[in-house]
């Protein structure tokens, strides 16, 4: 039986998301809302936890950083996108130091969209599939392309000021 890939996008029910759902949708990705922290963890840590998990920056009980850590306490490995309403640099770098998959922010452009929840989905679909075949039962981590540990490198090198000469 083929496993259906489905995501979880945890935001207040603003209209950010609308265009993300479509992508989703037409990527034959299903979709469910959680608005807050509590709501995602029922979601989280149920039986059948989402592949990936799309959270706005800020939640009313909380935010990413609550539900990036809510999702890496789940059964199954499960990936982690933030979603920001402006480009945040240092956002982006915080974000993906923790073990978010990835960081987005709109416009959702299509082609840059679709390629995010192609890369995610394909990366978590074979992270489950290895722990199915292993025999322990330890998650394997999210690994990351070799572009996205260059650009967090540079970044972090970027944003941290230089030591300056005694």
């Amino acid at each position: 039986m083929v496993e259906m890939t489905w995501a979880l996008l945890v935001c207040d029910g603003n209209q950010v998301f609308e265009p993300l759902k479509l992508i989703l949708h037409n990527q034959c990705i299903t979709t469910r809302v959680a608005k807050s922290c509590g709501e995602a963890l029922l979601l989280l840590w149920g039986k059948q936890p989402p592949h990936l998990v799309f959270t706005d920056v800020h939640l009313t009980d909380g935010n990413w950083t609550d539900v990036l850590s809510l999702a890496d306490k789940s059964s199954l490995p499960i990936n982690v996108i933030v979603v920001s309403r402006l480009m945040d640099v240092k956002l982006y770098i915080d974000a993906m130091q923790r073990g978010a998959f990835d960081f987005i922010s709109p416009p959702f452009e299509g082609p840059d969209v679709a390629h995010v929840v192609r890369c995610a989905t394909q990366n978590i679909l074979r992270r489950r599939l290895a722990l199915v075949k292993s025999t322990d039962s330890k998650p394997i981590p999210a690994a990351r392309t070799e572009w996205q540990q260059a650009v967090i490198s540079g970044l972090t090198a970027i944003s941290s000021p230089a030591d300056p000469d005694p």
